[in-house]
C-alpha cells in the first residue's frame, strides 16, 4: 500500500514538474542547441508582448531556453503610433543585437486599414532604425484574429520584409492557438511562436 501511495505520490509531481518545464521552457534539446546569433534582445510590441514575457509566454520560453539578455517594452492596448512614442520615452540598460517588435492589432481593431497599419509600420521600422541604427530588426507578422464576427488576416509587406509568418493555415491557427478572445495567443500559440523565434535566432543568417 505504502508503494502505491508512494509510485502515486511521485507520478504527481512528476506531472506537475512536467507542466512547470512545460510552462517556461519549449524543450529547445528536442530542435535546436546551438548558441543564438543575436544575444541582447528587445522585445517591443502591445499586450502581445506584454503577455509573452508572463510564465508560459512566449518570451519567458525564449529565456528558458537561451542564453539571452533581454528587455521588454510594451504597453496592452498600444497602437503603432503609441509604440513609437513608448520606445521614444523608454530607455534599456544595454544596446540591443535585435529587437523583435509586433505591433498592428490594436491599429485594425481602432479601425485603420491594411494600407494604413503597413505604413504604420514603416514608420515604426524607420523610428526603431533611428533609435537603434546598429540593430537588426524583426517585425512580427499579425497573426490572425477574430474580429467583427470573422476570422481577419491583416497583411503587411513591411512584415515580410523582415520575418515571415510562423503559421500555415489561419483557421487552423484560430481552433489552436488563440484565447477564448480570439486574439491573444494561449499556451500552444506562445510555445509556437516560441519554438519559431528559437529556431531563427539559432539559424539566422546575416544578410
Amino acid at each position: 500500500m505504502a508503494s502505491t501511495t508512494s509510485a502515486i505520490v511521485c507520478t504527481s509531481v512528476a506531472l506537475i514538474l512536467h507542466f512547470k518545464w512545460d510552462s517556461f521552457s519549449i524543450h529547445l534539446h528536442q530542435s535546436n542547441t546551438s548558441e543564438p546569433i543575436f544575444k541582447k534582445i528587445l522585445f517591443l510590441g502591445d499586450s502581445i508582448t506584454a503577455q509573452g514575457s508572463r510564465p508560459g509566454g512566449f518570451i519567458t520560453k525564449i529565456q528558458s531556453a537561451l542564453p539571452v539578455k533581454s528587455h521588454v517594452l510594451a504597453k496592452p492596448g498600444a497602437t503603432t503610433k503609441e509604440i513609437q512614442i513608448l520606445l521614444e520615452s523608454s530607455s534599456i540598460s544595454f544596446t540591443p543585437d535585435l529587437i523583435i517588435a509586433q505591433s498592428g492589432i490594436n491599429d485594425y481593431s481602432s479601425g485603420q486599414s491594411a494600407s494604413k497599419i503597413a505604413q504604420n509600420h514603416k514608420d515604426l521600422l524607420a523610428k526603431i532604425s533611428n533609435s537603434y541604427p546598429k540593430s537588426s530588426i524583426w517585425l512580427l507578422p499579425i497573426h490572425p484574429i477574430h474580429a467583427k464576427n470573422n476570422l481577419h488576416e491583416i497583411k503587411s509587406y513591411h512584415t515580410k520584409k523582415t520575418i515571415d509568418k510562423w503559421w500555415q493555415n489561419k483557421q487552423h491557427f484560430a481552433n489552436n492557438y488563440l484565447m477564448a478572445d480570439g486574439i491573444h495567443l494561449n499556451t500552444i500559440g506562445n510555445t509556437k511562436l516560441a519554438k519559431f523565434l528559437c529556431d531563427k535566432l539559432t539559424a539566422f543568417e546575416s544578410q
